[in-house]
């Protein structure tokens, strides 16, 4: 599986700029600096739709080293889960405690796994089933 793994960054939907929606994941790279970053065959970023709820999360889903990784997303396959946020001047994030972050993705990945397709998007996957 190389070190392929699932990132997701969770922003306040008043916090999400949808004119750069890439801004929260360039900060993600300037924490965790990954030659991937600069390499679009190694990464994929999904982006969930605006809400109409109040307070609602969005979720930035980072797919990394693509090519790595092949099938299904098991309970076993890597995933990362933190929080961003504006701070003062600058972009801030946080990793959520362990059982925090095993509760989060028990519920993210309920619709994650299946909405956000390994390392592509909704509509190239379903073109790829239909080869």
């Amino acid at each position: 599986m190389s070190n392929a793994k699932r990132i997701i960054l969770r922003v306040a939907e008043n916090e999400m700029n949808y004119q750069d929606p890439y801004e929260f994941a360039r900060f993600y790279f300037t924490q965790f600096p990954s030659n991937a970053s600069s390499d679009p065959t190694r990464h994929f970023i999904h982006y969930q739709p605006p809400s109409d709820i109040p307070g609602a999360k969005v979720h930035i889903v980072i797919d990394l080293e693509i090519q790595g990784f092949t099938g299904t997303l098991d309970q076993e396959f890597p995933h990362e889960v933190y929080a961003v946020r504006r701070g003062a001047d600058q972009l801030e994030l946080y990793a959520y405690p362990e059982a925090v972050k095993r509760n989060l993705l028990q519920k993210i990945r309920k619709y994650s796994d299946g909405f956000y397709p390994w390392g592509e998007s909704r509509s190239d996957y379903r073109r790829n089933l239909d080869k």
